[in-house]
């Protein structure tokens, strides 16, 4: 019998190979056990195991308690964990054998759960954790230990020692205290500035009472007569004084400065006390007080030239920095407008603040651990955010005036809430990326968590919100200011807590904060958490608006309401404005030229040249010599540039000769001047005598060199247009005159008294005293065209009123057109009680006894042919076609067309007026002619017969339907737009073409005209305003319509019914003399019905229908020599942008407003000093002195005085009071105080409505200064180039996308950087704007770990594992070899590792040791390794199968790494159990009776935890009497050890086993005292291990046990072995012992099947169908299920095709085929193929037939023959030995399998010939024979009270 001997050296167990093939030295299966050999020794030992102890002296954790996370400190060597339990959550630390409490949860801070958190790490003094179900979180665990009670029992107080708050502050520990996320300021702070504004007033002091006072003394004073009024001196105010009896004058000379210390008005002192301190004093000696005349001195600017802007942040206890608080609007004060074209820049632009006091950097909501407040400081034409000053709670006192003298010393920026700025030094700028973070953009929630890179990365994380409803609000515009008021907060003292509010005159003049109009405008909004993350800008239509030019003198704001309510989540808001128009451009005009086209030249400065270029319109802001707005639209092209003066503006024109040629008495010197060829209209030719010319002018016409012009001018100074000559011959003692443009009628209409009568008796009739004037032109440079360039416009009525200056003396005009003006009044046109002209037409009735009024086409067709004797006899007028024409309107009117776009058919139209004869009372249906309305006189001018008559009606369809739907086109009613009307008018007028257009356009706002002859010459009228009215003459829509029914009623039975009853109605309606447009004229203050004309003849007397007056037209007229007007005051002038950014971008306008006040924000919403107004309901305020805000507490508002609801009292259901308060930016929020809701005693206190999320508010914002005169400035001096307001620091916009939370599973998400050495801490900083993002395939499944792997990251998802490399990238060449190359991205390329293992969604699996990290992939049923070499499936290791079928069953995992053990050791808490992997010997080694919630190394020491306790393992353990306790004790429960060998050497030959023997450390010996004959005689007890039972087990039946013998010691070891029972014959073998387990086919079995015959069967003794007489085990066995075993896999879908109804656990097999319900087999389902599959369900198209050709490997010896195959594709490989050199060389191998052999090698395998897999070239057994169903005996080596060492 041979000897077999295993040695247990591999120390690993196997359960994958089949039980004959487990490798020597492997075994089956371990318990507690550990396995140790010596290096290059083939012998192992196996050892028991230590136990664990709790590390708690006494348990102070309640029962149940759940330890959900550990973290282990290295570089301290410390590790903590993190407990959960339902009433108290803790954060504990184990550090040289005492354990800490560093955090205790009371409240549900930490908000732990049952789940385990695997996100835990430790960077310096900072804990770091995230849980996938909450805000990832962060303390400092020094300072948190300092806040806690050692007995665990009381919250953790917060400890911030840089504010002295320590664990007796009272202060606990909250959620705001705890997240990675920081809260960043929410309100702005409080500006209050001083400006340079010379305050000037009286004080009676006496300087010298006794002693005059010296340098640097102080007193107390009181000051008088304070302008400007609600003025007051600020401290740091330096006054001049100087005694009201002194010659000199102020600021020039003073007596006495003073510099005021503090303002102490109130109580005993009067108002405008203040204490004071001597600088300077020359004063002589005075006994009695004297009254000087007081200024304040002007002191120096700051800021001068820069819109500057503050704001400030937070630095918390741990070095993080938050984001910016909302920046101040710029704080700037211009001066009085000054903008002229002397200086070319706007003096008032400048700053003129002198300094200013920050207030309100500490509110009610500045977090406790906040211990440092950065005042931050930018300009608007900078993206540099600077530093003013760091502000400390420890900080030395700084700030002292206006606080007690005890408390002076005290007192420092920090606690007085002030900082003050005197000058524009500033110091450090924060970096630059802080600007693109207007949140930190930190994780809502996060599962996987990493620090690396000295930067932590969240992945697998949580991001936005949801929204209910989509946020609509509503936006407008209201005046900034109320009554040119605005409010002043005045601080007592110093004291920022302690206000007062007053009313401030708005200096008129000074620019203010406004809105530029001419604007489009959007408000939005953003809703904020908690810890202030913004949603992307909400807005609405109803939130646009435009502001337009007629407000551009006005100071306003923008308000807002939101009308939905908020998301859920939101606890505040902010506003933001979008406003997205380029740059304009003001220009002061320095000079104005007429063109000689007529239009106008601009002179503008050449420093302003920049500004416009020809694409460029001009907007006319502002009236020369005036300071109000131009109100109208005013915008104009430019026409032309020129750099330099035109020719014509440079051309000097002086009169040569000036000759009389009017008619006057007895002689007739018009024929003398120009004979019988006069100026006459539309002619360019007439004659100029040449012995009367010459004898005015020594140089004959004909002779002059220089350009010529003519002109004529009357006796008033009134000229026509000037005449360019082109030619001036001289032809038979006459100048032939030639003009470059033709005679105007309205010239004419000067020259000639009786146009268009020209001519008496042949002579020419001329106005008296009428001259011809003669012009001599050169070009000559003056002085003022340098420096200057010209910009051409189109000359209107809105330029010739308000860009000419009137600061001119004597004004003269040349008249531009003429209109003639008839004056119709029928008798009764003004109805009783209507005021107005009254005289009567000069037309009468024609007989009409029943109306009275001119009513009929007859009458209108006689009336409007003016001029005409036949239209005084209408009844028998015969005229069809009157000429038509202008006329002051009191006629009478049959109707009204409507406004608007509406059709002339549309019936229901309101504005359709139609009259009939039975509606006439109380209905006003005539012209007003000239009248009198709210103190201004108005003039209704008429025009009608306009063009031809209207194509409606006849014709246009079969039925003669009133179809008008072209009755509003312009050209039915705008005579200017009727080509007719423009033909007709010139016909009978006179003139161009265009000459009843030019007419119309100068009815006109700004146009000015005068009555020609009036008595008065210098009596102009300027137009203030103009309305239209279309009128119906003699048949209104009524009438067609009533005629058009008449016509259908009598169609049928009448064949000549259209021609009676409809043709003349409505062919009348279409009448081009039925319409008429009425000009409604607004004169303002001048009536023009007073008139006369002839030396006092009424011009409404002297027009009627066959005469008319003439209105001429008039601009002014420039000088001769220059034309220019300049001006002192000039006209300004704004350049149009000439785009607009297309950008949906806003700006912030807002700082943080919350949506319900609470004790902590109320002051944010309502900052103390906030002015009270209730405009709907004034009556409640006191109208006398200002209401304002003194106070919060709790919801209780307090106010400095009462306010009146008291008549809204008792109401049933009275509305709440809505109060406004203007805050201390002019912004205003509102809050509803319910009827009866406050109280009286305790001062004015009132409850609120603390739901504030749709209540109105209004902004601060603003883009420009208004001047109140229509000058609306945003840059600097108004120069080129110079600094705009900024429209916002920060900025934000709208998005495309949903709006809606995101879970990004397979995203990864990093902060900003820590350094520990240099204190910065930016790992709160999650920067958007950065790209800190990176996304992997999301095919891998969801990210569930993250693990730092030397500079890399190694991302774990569920179905993949990714390296992302650091600062790395890779490129691929056009071969696609990779390079990597470095890069500034922080997450670099991602490379997933080779092998489809990942983490499933088990994260608390990982475990990292050194550079190895395991962890298990449950999905794939797998425990892998990750090392240099890649991913290992270290499962594989002998337990596949038992991982495979047990991780499943499990739904956490927990890893651990033992590094006393160097062991991994994953935990099943189904199993309760652990299996150790042990890379020594590259296997699992043993089972462990231990199950722990979590498991960490620390020190080359292992620990574990449990309930939340930490226990310390492989530690010798006593009992409390110092007894040792057994080993594999654990969690005080003790497991004994034990593991199953395979003793299997040459399974073929059948073994009887006599001795089975085994050697180890110290045995167990027991003191024998009864038998001395045995040796061990009054030995001692010694504790060593022993074999108490050794036995075979075969299924559990036939059992042979052995007996034990004595120890033999030997060399130091214990020696011993089992006795089993010695067969005599093989006649005692039980077959029924040994089990057949084939691998694969034995080809030949060796045994006598007389001696082992073979019976199939079940042989499972505890299976139901048991057969004892079966030797074959069939695995045809079956058993009674096991109640107890409550997980079954399988399909839980019923509906899936491979449903288990027996299943307990979905193990996700269920297949349901889509849309059949039916499980699919795959197959050739044809019978006729030749691999037909009768259970395949569908075809997968493999069907081969006898005659299909098959291609593959048909050679039966390859090593992929292809038994299918019938055609050889040459694809045979035969594998084998191809060196011919070897003893095995194959010649037939084409590939090497590495089998070759060679003299003297040694062969390992079996040389075993009765062996199954027998090898002849073997030269040595390596134990690797198998043999046939015989010799496999297991046997269960039981090892109890085993004590030894590890």
């Amino acid at each position: 019998m041979p000897e077999i001997k295993h040695a247990f050296n591999q120390g690993k167990m196997n359960k994958d190979d089949d039980e004959r093939l487990v490798p020597n030295g492997q075994y089956r299966d371990a318990i507690n056990i550990q396995v140790s050999t010596s290096e290059g020794s083939d012998v192992g030992t196996v050892q028991n195991i230590l136990g664990n102890t709790n590390l708690f002296s006494i348990n102070q954790l309640a029962p149940n308690s759940k330890c959900v996370g550990t973290v282990a400190d290295e570089k301290n060597d410390c590790f903590y964990w993190l407990v959960y339990h339902s009433t108290k959550n803790l954060i504990l630390k184990y550090k040289n054998n005492t354990i800490s409490f560093i955090f205790v949860d009371t409240t549900g801070v930490l908000e732990f759960s049952n789940n385990i958190i695997t996100g835990v790490n430790i960077l310096d003094n900072f804990l770091f954790w995230t849980d996938s179900q909450n805000e990832p979180k962060k303390i400092d665990v020094n300072l948190c230990f300092l806040g806690t009670n050692q007995n665990g029992s009381y919250h953790t107080k917060l400890v911030v020692p840089k504010r002295n708050i320590d664990i007796n502050g009272g202060a606990i520990m909250q959620k705001e205290h705890l997240t990675v996320i920081k809260k960043s300021p929410k309100s702005k702070i409080i500006i209050d500035p001083v400006y340079d504004v010379e305050i000037t007033s009286k004080a009676n002091f006496d300087f010298n009472n006794g002693t005059l006072m010296e340098n640097g003394e102080q007193g107390v004073i009181s000051f008088t007569n304070v302008l400007p009024n609600e003025s007051f001196y600020s401290e740091g105010d330096v006054v001049l004084m100087l005694r009201e009896t002194s010659v000199d004058s102020l600021p020039t000379t003073s007596e006495v400065r003073i510099k005021i210390l503090e303002d102490i008005s109130g109580g005993a002192n009067p108002n405008y006390t203040y204490a004071f301190e001597v600088l300077t004093i020359s004063l002589g000696t005075s006994t009695a007080p004297i009254v000087y005349n007081c200024v304040r001195e002007a002191a120096e600017k700051i800021f001068q030239r820069k819109f500057v802007r503050f704001g400030y942040r937070y630095r918390y206890n741990g070095g993080e920095y938050s984001p910016f608080s909302s920046f101040t609007d710029p704080i700037f004060k211009p001066g009085n407008f000054e903008y002229n074209s002397l200086k070319a820049y706007n003096t008032g632009m400048e700053n003129n603040l002198v300094s200013l006091k920050i207030r309100n950097f500490i509110s009610k909501e500045t977090p406790l651990d906040v211990v440092q407040v950065d005042i931050l400081y930018t300009e608007s034409n900078s993206p540099t955010i600077y530093i003013v000053d760091s502000i400390k709670y420890k900080d030395p006192p700084t700030v002292w005036r206006g606080f007690t003298l005890a408390d002076k010393e005290k007192v420092n920026n920090w606690t007085a809430n002030l900082y003050e700025i005197t000058s524009d030094l500033i110091y450090a700028a924060v970096p630059a990326n802080q600007l693109l973070r207007p949140w930190d953009n930190v994780p809502k929630k996060a599962l996987a968590q990493e620090i690396t890179g000295n930067r932590i990365v969240y992945a697998n994380y949580t991001q936005n919100y949801d929204l209910e409803t989509k946020p609509i609000l509503r936006g407008d515009y209201v005046s900034r200011y109320t009554n040119n008021e605005t409010f002043k907060i005045k601080y007592r003292g110093n004291v920022t807590a302690a206000v007062e509010a007053q009313k401030q005159k708005i200096v008129l003049g000074d620019g203010q904060r406004s809105l530029k109009s001419i604007r489009d405008y959007q408000i939005g909004i953003t809703y904020l958490d908690e810890f202030n993350r913004e949603t992307p800008i909400f807005t609405s239509n109803e939130s646009q608006f435009k502001i337009p030019k007629r407000h551009g003198a006005y100071k306003t704001k923008i308000q807002g309401k939101v009308l939905t309510n908020p998301p859920s989540w939101a606890h505040s808001f902010k506003a933001y404005v979008k406003e997205t128009s380029t740059e304009y451009y003001n220009l002061a005009m320095s000079r104005v030229y007429r063109a000689e086209d007529g239009n106008l030249w601009l002179a503008f400065p050449s420093s302003e040249r920049n500004k416009i270029d020809e694409e460029t319109f001009l907007i006319l802001k502002k009236a020369v010599d005036s300071n109000s707005l131009i109100e109208n639209e005013a915008r104009y092209k430019v026409l032309a540039i020129e750099n330099e003066a035109p020719d014509f503006i440079k051309t000097e024109v002086n009169p040569i000769a000036e000759i009389s040629c009017g008619t006057t008495v007895g002689a007739n010197n018009a024929d003398l001047v120009f004979g019988p060829n006069g100026p006459t209209v539309d002619s360019r030719f007439f004659d100029i005598d040449t012995i009367t010319y010459d004898a005015s002018n020594s140089e004959p016409l004909d002779e002059v060199q220089e350009d010529l012009y003519i002109a004529f001018k009357d006796a008033d100074n009134n000229y026509t247009s000037r005449y360019e000559v082109e030619a001036a011959n001289e032809n038979s003692g006459n100048y032939n005159i030639v003009t470059a443009e033709p005679f105007s009628v309205a010239d004419a209409d000067v020259v000639y008294p009786g146009y268009p009568e020209t001519t008496n008796l042949g002579a020419l009739n001329m106005v008296p005293t009428l001259n011809l004037i003669v012009y001599k032109g050169k070009v000559v440079n003056r002085p003022q065209f340098k420096g200057m360039f010209f910009v051409k416009i189109n000359s209107d009525s809105t330029t010739e009123e308000n860009i000419i200056s009137k600061d001119s003396g004597s004004i003269s005009y040349e008249v531009t057109t003429n209109l003639f003006a008839h004056y119709l009044s029928d008798t009764a046109a003004l109805p009783s009680g209507q005021t107005g002209t009254t005289q009567n037409s000069n037309f009468n009735t024609g007989g009409s006894t029943t109306i009275g009024r001119t009513n009929s086409k007859e009458e209108w067709l006689a009336i409007l042919d003016f001029g005409s004797t036949s239209n005084q006899l209408f009844a028998n007028s015969t005229t069809s076609d009157p000429i038509g024409g202008f006329f002051i309107d009191e006629a009478y009117y049959a109707g009204i067309h409507p406004e608007g776009s509406a059709g002339n058919n549309d019936t229901s139209n309101p504005n359709h007026v139609r009259f009939t004869d039975n509606t006439d009372s109380g209905v006003f249906r005539a012209g007003r002619g000239v009248y009198k309305e709210n103190g201004e006189w108005f003039m209704e001018l008429s025009y009608s017969k306009i063009g031809k008559t209207a194509s409606v009606g006849e014709g246009v369809d079969n039925n003669y339907g009133l179809d008008v739907s072209d009755w509003n086109k312009a050209e039915n009613w705008q005579p200017s737009n009727n080509e007719k009307a423009l033909e007709d008018y010139a016909e009978n007028y006179g003139g161009a073409d265009n000459e009843l257009r030019k007419i119309i356009g100068k009815i006109a706002k700004g146009s000015r005209f005068r009555v020609k002859n009036d008595d008065t010459p210098d009596n102009i009228f300027t137009i203030k305003n103009v309305s239209l009215v279309k009128r119906y003459n003699h048949t209104n829509y009524s009438n067609a319509v009533n005629a058009h029914a008449t016509y259908l009623f009598n169609a049928s039975t009448n064949n000549n019914a259209y021609d009676v009853y409809l043709k003349p109605t409505w062919k009348n309606f279409g009448r081009s003399h039925n319409r008429r447009i009425t000009f409604v004229i607004n004169l303002g203050e001048k009536n023009i019905s007073e008139v006369t004309v002839g030396g006092g003849t009424n011009i409404l007397s002297s027009a009627g229908s066959s005469s008319a007056i003439s209105l001429q037209f008039l601009d002014e007229k420039s000088s001769d020599n220059s034309k220019q007007i300049i001006s002192k005051n000039p006209a300004i002038w704004e350049t149009e942008p000439k785009e607009t950014a297309d950008l949906d971008i806003y700006y912030e306008a807002s700082e943080v407003l919350p949506l319900n006040i609470n004790s902590r924000n109320n002051e944010t919403f309502i900052p103390i000093g906030s002015v009270v107004t209730c405009p709907a309901r004034p009556s409640t305020m006191n109208p006398f002195s200002v209401t304002y805000v003194n106070k919060w507490l709790n919801n209780k508002i307090y106010f400095n005085q009462e306010i009146d609801i008291s008549s809204y009292q008792g109401l049933p259901g009275a509305p709440p009071v809505r109060l406004i308060f203007t805050r201390p930016d002019d912004s205003y929020t509102t809050l509803y105080i319910n009827a009866g809701a406050y109280l009286f005693g305790d001062g004015a206190k009132y409850t609120v409505e603390t739901n504030v999320s749709k209540n109105p508010f209004a902004l601060s914002w603003f883009n420009c200064y208004s001047f109140n005169n229509g000058v609306e400035s945003n840059r600097l001096r108004d120069g080129f180039n110079q600094v705009i307001i900024s429209k916002g620091v920060k900025a934000s916009s709208v998005t495309e996308d949903a709006y809606e939370e995101e879970v990004r599973k397979s995203g990864l998400i990093y902060s900003g950087i820590y350094n520990s050495s240099s204190g910065v801490n930016n790992l709160n900083q999650f920067i958007a704007a950065e790209k800190i993002t990176k996304d992997l395939n999301p095919t891998y499944g969801s990210i569930q770990k993250l693990f730092q792997r030397r500079i890399n990251l190694v991302a774990f998802c569920e179905d993949k594992v990714i390296k992302i490399m650091a600062g790395k990238d890779t490129l691929f060449n056009a071969d696609g070899n990779p390079n990597v190359i470095s890069t500034n991205r922080v997450l670099g390329d991602a490379q997933p590792f080779v092998g489809n293992f990942g983490i499933s969604k088990n994260p608390e699996s990982f475990v990292k040791e050194s550079y190895r990290a395991y962890f298990t992939d449950k999905q794939r049923g797998a425990v892998l390794r990750l090392s240099m070499d890649g991913i290992e499936p270290i499962s594989e290791f002998g337990m596949s199968n038992y991982f495979k079928n047990n991780l499943k069953l499990n739904t956490t995992l927990i890893g651990s790494y033992d590094d006393r053990k160097g062991e991994y050791n994953v935990t099943m808490p189904f199993q309760n159990t652990t299996v150790s992997y042990k890379e020594n010997s590259k296997g699992w080694v043993s089972f462990k009776s231990f199950a722990p919630e979590q498991g960490l190394s620390l020190a080359n020491d292992y620990y574990t935890l449990k309930n939340g306790l930490p226990y310390k393992h492989h530690v010798e353990l006593f009992d409390n009497n110092n007894e040792e306790i057994n080993r594999n004790t654990f969690y005080n429960e003790y497991t004994p050890s034990s593991f199953k060998v395979l003793l299997n050497d040459q399974p073929s030959i059948i073994k009887s086993f006599k001795t089975l023997g085994y050697e180890g450390s110290q045995s167990k010996v027991n003191v024998e005292t009864s038998r001395v004959e045995t040796g061990y005689y009054n030995l001692n007890n010694l504790e060593g291990w022993y074999v108490d039972l050794i036995k075979t087990d075969i299924n559990g039946s036939n059992e042979q046990e052995g007996s034990v013998s004595e120890f033999i010691e030997k060399e130091g070891k214990w020696f011993n072995y089992i006795k089993g029972k010695e067969l005599l014959q093989t006649t005692e073998l039980k077959t029924d012992e040994f089990s057949f387990q084939g691998i694969g086919r034995a080809s030949v079995i060796d045994f006598d099947p007389a001696l082992f015959p073979v019976v199939n069967g079940c042989m499972d003794q505890s299976a139901i169908n048991y057969d004892s007489l079966a030797t074959v085990d069939n695995g045809s066995c079956t058993y009674t299920p096991v109640p107890t075993v409550s997980i079954v896999p399988g399909c839980m879908d019923a509906s899936a095709s491979n449903y288990d109804p027996n299943a307990t656990y979905d193990n996700g097999s269920c297949f349901v085929p889509p849309g059949t319900g039916i499980f699919v087999i795959y197959g050739c389902t044809d019978p006729l193929a030749l691999n037909y599959d009768s259970n395949a369900n569908t075809d997968d198209g493999s069907c081969t037939y006898t005659n299909q050709p098959v291609p593959g490997c048909t050679q039966i010896n390859a090593s992929n023959y292809d038994p299918n195959a019938n055609v050889d594709d040459g694809s045979c490989v035969f594998l084998g030995c191809t060196d011919p050199q070897a003893l095995n060389y194959n010649p037939f191998a084409q590939t090497d399998d590495g089998s070759c052999t060679y003299v003297g090698q040694q062969v390992p395998g079996c040389t075993d010939p009765t062996a199954l897999n027998y090898n002849s070239n073997a030269t040595i057994d390596d134990g690797s024979c198998t043999y046939g169903p015989t010799g496999n005996t297991p046997y269960t080596l039981t090892v109890q009270d085993i004590n030894d060492d590890d």
